[in-house]
């Protein structure tokens, strides 16, 4: 069995049950034994880490498929990949437990939100180029938009979604009514 069908079904019990979810509960599903997945794995907790990697590869994807969209308007690419999520559902409100039982798995999750900014870097950097932005330091923006996600890593996917697009639009948009 391909390891992405293994992290699939990880996935949908990991929304089901948080962290509770056991490998023999992974293994009846994809009626797969035990033995197997941790010959594969080695632990619940490398599994998990394989989830959180697959999460933050959808992402990277999805950015590069935005970066190529040159028919498309740049600070709406821009926005876009602001607002990005994985294309694989996933319950937002048991990454507490992640923190707590699994300290060097939300360690990761830190870094990947942290440290993977060169496509949003390039289109940021494109968009001022073409004077359709303001200059701004990266590093500003990039301060800004980590604490809206550390802020929003808990909440739930819906509420994230919405948040991160009215946060974004806030920040493009502004509060100031332009006078006539």
């Amino acid at each position: 069995m391909e390891r992405t069908v293994i992290v699939n079904h990880t996935i949908n019990l990991f929304n089901e049950r948080g962290i509770r979810f056991s490998v023999d509960d992974l293994a009846k599903r994809i009626k797969m034994s035990k033995k197997t997945l941790y010959k594969e794995f080695g632990s619940k907790e490398n599994l998990i880490t394989e989830v959180v990697k697959s999460l933050f590869s959808s992402i990277r994807s999805q950015e590069k498929t935005i970066l190529a969209n040159e028919r498309r308007d740049i600070v709406e690419r821009l926005k876009d990949i602001l607002c990005l999520f994985p294309t694989q559902q996933i319950n937002f409100a048991h990454m507490a437990d992640i923190q707590l039982v699994y300290p060097q798995v939300y360690k990761l999750i830190l870094s990947e939100l942290q440290d993977n900014w060169e496509n949003t870097l390039t289109v940021l950097e494109m968009a001022i180029q073409q004077e359709r932005i303001h200059p701004i330091d990266p590093e500003n923006l990039r301060i800004l938009l980590l604490g809206l996600f550390t802020e929003l890593l808990t909440r739930d996917e819906a509420e994230q979604k919405k948040r991160t697009r009215e946060c974004v639009d806030i920040l493009f948009t502004g509060y100031e009514i332009p006078r006539h």
